[in-house]
């Protein structure tokens, strides 16, 4: 169930609560649906941009797998994760760009794997 400004406003035509109440539970669920995760195309390029990444890590090693061998790779490895967990890390915190932390998030545990 969707509530609307008008629905609020009905409840207070109808006596069934304060027009404070409405206000100021109105402003509440203005601050908590701004967090909510929309499908709109910023969020379809996030999704999208991880996924090239994903794709281009997977490429690059098995490209370089013969020239870095083992060891050259595991190194390239832990600079990723370190790079994309901190980089997720930092817009979770501090930034509060929940969709794209968890996509470097999602990046990282994707290069250990």
């Amino acid at each position: 169930m969707q509530i609307e400004k008008e629905d609020l406003d009905w409840a207070v035509d109808q006596d069934l609560i304060d027009a404070n109440v409405a206000d100021s539970l109105w402003q509440a669920l203005l601050v908590r649906k701004q967090h909510v995760p929309k499908f709109d195309f910023a969020n379809v390029s996030y999704y999208f941009g991880a996924l090239i990444v994903i794709f281009g890590m997977f490429f690059f090693l098995t490209l370089a797998w013969e020239s870095l061998g083992g060891k050259g790779i595991f190194a390239i490895s832990c600079i990723y994760i370190l790079i994309f967990a901190m980089a997720g890390r930092h817009l979770w915190f501090e930034r509060g760009l929940k969709v794209p932390a968890g996509l470097l998030t999602t990046i990282a545990v994707c290069r250990a794997c």
